[in-house]
């Protein structure tokens, strides 16, 4: 329902002010950060340090859009750690049903953890290529200025 104008003090009619859009769209982004910047109780060591690793390195993800996406990613890297210890206490390898060497079962669940695990850091733009593909330029290109700067430098160094 649309709000009615209200009269000034000199008697004329005036809109009510909205906010600036940056100003309510900051006032979103803080919510969502707020709402992100604790991990899930259930997450392990790992999976919490996941979830805080893609907050620092991707600041476009947002609460509201991306909960879901984060929330299976940490799940992934538990998922990750507990089938990288059976393997590390375990072995690799185990007895087949003949008695041949066979790959443990868990070192495939591993393999499929890890292709999930990248195919949901490229969605949350995680990696070079991830953040390429949704900014649309390389992270270097930024830098590149810098390196030239610091390769005149030896140029002009070994030149003296």
């Amino acid at each position: 329902m649309a709000e009615r104008p209200t009269k000034s003090a000199r008697g004329h009619r005036s809109r009510p002010r909205k906010p600036p859009e940056s100003a309510a769209s900051s006032r979103k982004l803080a919510a969502n950060s707020s709402r992100l910047a604790y991990a899930p109780r259930e997450l392990g060591a790992d999976g919490r340090r996941a979830w805080q690793n893609a907050l620092r390195s991707a600041p476009w993800i947002d609460g509201s859009a991306d909960l879901d996406l984060l929330r299976r990613f940490a799940n992934l890297h538990d998922d990750r750690s507990a089938l990288a210890e059976v393997i590390a206490s375990e072995g690799r390898l185990t007895p087949g049903s003949t008695g041949q060497q066979v790959a443990r079962p868990e070192v495939a669940m591993l393999a499929s953890v890890d292709e999930r695990l990248l195919k949901l850091a490229a969605a949350l733009g995680l990696g070079p290529a991830a953040r390429r593909r949704l900014t649309g330029r390389l992270e270097v290109e930024r830098k590149r200025p810098q390196l030239a700067q610091v390769v005149d430098l030896y140029a002009e160094a070994e030149a003296s």
